[in-house]
Parts: C-alpha cells; sequence; structure tokens
C-alpha cells in the first residue's frame, strides 16, 4: 500500500493553511525519512503507527467498514453539531492528494509540522453549535464577554465549516464521524490527551494503551507542548473542538464536501472529477445545497 501511495505522489504541490505552497515534494515513509532527526526507537514507534494507519486505510478501501451518507432533507444536508471537518486549500492537486494518501500529517512528505502544536499529525475541526443573540443585560460584565467570545468563536467555526465567505479560496471536507475506524481515530486525539496528561496525569495509563503513550511522549514531545495543552481548556471557545490525528485520516471517510460556489468557480467547473476522487462524498454548497450525490452504500459498518 505504501509503494502504491508513493509512486502516485511524486513530486506534487503540497497547499495548506499552515504550510504554504510547497512544490516538489513527495510523499515517503517518516520512519525512513531522512528529513528528521530522529532515534532508533523513534523510528520503530512510527513505523508501527504508520504499519496501523495503512491496515486502516487497507481495510476501508476493501469495504469493511462502509462510509455513512450525510442525511439529505428536500435537498441540502444535514449536518449535526460535532461532525468532524478539516479546511482545506481549494486546488485540484490538493484534493487529488488527499485523495490518494489521505488527509496526511505533513512530515509524509517531510516536512515537520510548522506550527509546534502536533508533530506528525493532522488537524481537525468538529461544527459547533449556534450561539443565538440574547437579552444579556442580566449577564455580569464577565458573563458577558464570555458569552460574546463563544457566540465570536461559533459563528467563526460555522463560517469555515460551511464556506460562506464567497472571497476566501478554501473549501470543507466531512468526515463520516459514525464509521468505527473514524471513532478509533478521533479517541486519538493528541490535544485531548494534553488536556488529561495536565489535569489528570494519573489517568494516562488508563485510557491509552502503551503504544499510544510511546507515540505521544516519544515521538510527539508531548511535555514540550504546554502551548497545545492549553487547546482543549473550558474557556478556550476556538480551538476546544480541534484535534490532532497521528498520522493521517483516509480518504474514504470523507462523506462530505463544502465548495463557495462564488470563490470558487473553477471547481464547481471539475465536480465530476471532485466526485470520482471522493465518491462517498455528498457534495454541496454554501447554502448546503446538494450539488452531486454519492452513491450510497447501506451495508452496515462492523466492530473495529
Amino acid at each position: 500500500m505504501l509503494e502504491e501511495i508513493t509512486t502516485k505522489l511524486k513530486n506534487v504541490t503540497l497547499s495548506g493553511a499552515n504550510l504554504g505552497n510547497r512544490q516538489n515534494v513527495s510523499f515517503q515513509s517518516i520512519a525512513k525519512s531522512g528529513e528528521f532527526d530522529l532515534t532508533p526507537e523513534q523510528r520503530k514507534i512510527l513505523s508501527n503507527w504508520e504499519r496501523i494507519y495503512l491496515r486502516l486505510f487497507e481495510r476501508l478501501k476493501n469495504n469493511e467498514f462502509p462510509i455513512n451518507p450525510i442525511p439529505i432533507e428536500d435537498g441540502r444536508v444535514s449536518i449535526d453539531v460535532g461532525h468532524p471537518f478539516h479546511r482545506a486549500s481549494a486546488s485540484i492537486s490538493t484534493l487529488k492528494g488527499i485523495s490518494v494518501a489521505g488527509l496526511v500529517a505533513s512530515e509524509w512528505y517531510g516536512i515537520l509540522e510548522s506550527e509546534d502544536e502536533a508533530y506528525f499529525c493532522t488537524f481537525l475541526n468538529k461544527v459547533q453549535e449556534e450561539v443565538p443573540d440574547i437579552d444579556n443585560s442580566e449577564l455580569s460584565i464577565d458573563e458577558q464577554r464570555k458569552y460574546l467570545r463563544r457566540q465570536s468563536a461559533a459563528k467563526k467555526n460555522r463560517n469555515t465549516a460551511f464556506c460562506h465567505s464567497p472571497c476566501i479560496k478554501n473549501i470543507a471536507l466531512f468526515f463520516d464521524g459514525n464509521n468505527p475506524v473514524m471513532k478509533f481515530l478521533m479517541r486519538l486525539d493528541f490535544f485531548e490527551y494534553l488536556k488529561i496528561r495536565k489535569e489528570h496525569p494519573e489517568k494516562i495509563e488508563q485510557i491509552y494503551d502503551k503504544r499510544v503513550i510511546d507515540l505521544f511522549e516519544k515521538v510527539c514531545d508531548a511535555q514540550n507542548m504546554s502551548f497545545s495543552a492549553k487547546f482543549h481548556d473550558e474557556n478556550d471557545y476556538d480551538r476546544k473542538t480541534w484535534l490532532a490525528i497521528p498520522m493521517g485520516v483516509p480518504p474514504m471517510l470523507v462523506n462530505g464536501i463544502c465548495i463557495n460556489t462564488v470563490a470558487n468557480p473553477e471547481l464547481i467547473e471539475r465536480i465530476d472529477e471532485i466526485a470520482e476522487m471522493f465518491p462517498n462524498a455528498v457534495i454541496f454548497n454554501e447554502n448546503k445545497e446538494v450539488l452531486r450525490y454519492p452513491l450510497v452504500n447501506e451495508e452496515q459498518p462492523k466492530s473495529l
């Protein structure tokens, strides 16, 4: 599987919010990469997690865990609060890369995560609940400020998820949060690990097995991630729904793609091509109106 992916992704253009545009990069084994100064133990740990990722990839490819479609009502998608998504660059080259390898950590391309937030991880968000306007005159000044911060964070989150800005050339990929593989990956959220490590260190060994602890402590450098450890704090309304998933998320788990039709007319022109890249995904616009339906597989998923 690794060889098949590396063959398809040689000298490609990689785009991302933190990366900018990187040209002529190639997908490669992280464990064997010469781009990182790793110890033999770290390479062994990464090699094990590469195998885990590629095995999950293969099982999804073989349809062992069928993808649950996003519900559609009267021609519009119905997306629940908590649905995982990722803001991606609105380019065909980026989508091709994701469709082949998945939404993967930049380290697969020999590039260390640039923000020092979570090494060897890819990043997701979850759709937040709308926070309506209220008469907050009876609230204290501190409570008013917290409410407005929470409202602002929710609006920003939902604007990103549903591509409401006509001038920002990004799209949103949605992932099947009910799939057993996706549930497994979301339980590996590095930011949540850091929160538990900070608040209840005695619970780490009760919640996580040794393979996860070794990855986060010996490779992802958990002890020096004090900044990221704050992301899931109760009052960090912007980042409390962020997730950092080790290695990546296989492309089969994409069950929705939101495209702003005003900002990205060139993608609309190639919508059939995008639909072929992500056959499990419903493609919809900024008003949640369906543009392309997925092929629906009604088989029940197995347990992981």
